[in-house]
């Protein structure tokens, strides 16, 4: 019945497409396409005016949440019908207890991040529809899309948004074909970025990266990044370098190059007294980090989605170890 009330929504909102959202009665939705999607090809059109939008995600949820207290009377009945219940994304680490919370050893950036992406005052239906199913217009607004919002995520699945006489379009970059899930690509999101704001992890996520956090003594804390492939960037090796290099080390550079944000002159090793320290003390705490992480993972074996992210981060810091390692047996 809310299906069959939503399509004929849609259609009233001068929405057309192709695709065919399954799932309505399970947690997991995905669309399909009712014939051969070519590349180029719109995947939908969307008047702007059927949309939710605002300036900020507290006014989208201000919108939503007051739509909703209208109830049969709003407008948008009959897509607030056919969104998720509150119970249906309680996937999402904003709804864990702290128990659940405290199982999740990764160092503290699921914590991190949460405390970063808090909307204070707000529902907390309202907040997780619009942390998880909004998406940025070209004027900068920001806004909940029916039908749009109910399709999944692939990182590899290029597309291109237009926008013609108010009318949202979207247009993928390779064929599908009838029958096919339709995805689109949310962006080029972590593990972590997908875990916080839509509840889900991508095994082998071609985008993942991974955070830790270098403890230096009298120097605070250092955050290191570790690509998908294991490697560590030119920035933060500079940085490090700088930072357990001795005043003889630094006494020949030009101090014009040893600013926080141009670390130039340390691109490439001072010594190899300095090298083997930098490496060394990465080695120790990557290694600690990987460690933290695998063990967590096998002690939340019974929580997939837990174990599954600190898998997959386990994993991505293997291969930092395995990308330093390299660097030492290398070091002239």
């Amino acid at each position: 019945m809310k299906v069959e009330a939503f399509k004929t929504w849609c259609s009233a909102q001068g929405i057309s497409s192709p695709l065919q959202v399954q799932g309505f009665d399970t947690p997991y939705r995905f669309a399909t396409c009712n014939k051969e999607l070519v590349a180029g090809e719109s995947l939908f059109q969307i008047p702007l005016e059927s949309c939710l939008t605002g300036k900020t995600q507290e006014e989208v949820a201000e919108k939503l949440m007051f739509e909703k207290k209208l109830g049969a009377k709003s407008q948008y009945a009959s897509y607030l019908n056919v969104l998720p219940k509150l119970e249906d994304m309680k996937s999402m680490p904003l709804f864990w207890n702290e128990k659940r919370l405290s199982t999740v050893a990764d160092g503290g950036q699921l914590e991190q991040m949460m405390s970063q992406n808090k909307l204070k005052g707000v529902d907390p239906w309202a907040f997780a529809c619009v942390k998880s199913r909004t998406n940025f217009l070209a004027d900068s607004r920001i806004a909940m899309t029916p039908l749009l919002d109910m399709i999944n995520h692939n990182p590899t699945m290029g597309t291109k948004a237009e926008v013609i006489d108010d009318k949202l379009s979207l247009h993928l970059n390779e064929t599908i074909s009838s029958g096919a899930e339709v995805c689109i690509s949310y962006g080029d999101l972590t593990n972590l970025e997908t875990l916080c704001t839509y509840g889900f992890i991508l095994p082998d996520n071609p985008c993942n990266t991974e955070t830790v956090d270098m403890r230096i003594i009298r120097r605070g804390i250092l955050p290191i990044t570790i690509q998908r492939d294991g490697s560590i960037d030119d920035f933060f090796l500079s940085t490090m370098r700088y930072t357990l290099a001795t005043d003889e080390e630094l006494s020949g550079l030009d101090s014009k190059d040893l600013t926080t944000s141009n670390l130039a002159s340390l691109s490439k090793p001072l010594s190899k007294r300095n090298e083997e320290e930098v490496l060394c003390f990465m080695l120790t705490q990557i290694g600690d980090a990987a460690t933290e992480s695998r063990d967590g993972a096998i002690a939340t074996k019974k929580d997939n989605i837990v174990s599954t992210y600190l898998t997959e981060r386990a994993s991505s810091l293997e291969r930092g170890l395995a990308w330093v390692e390299n660097k030492l047996e290398n070091l002239v």
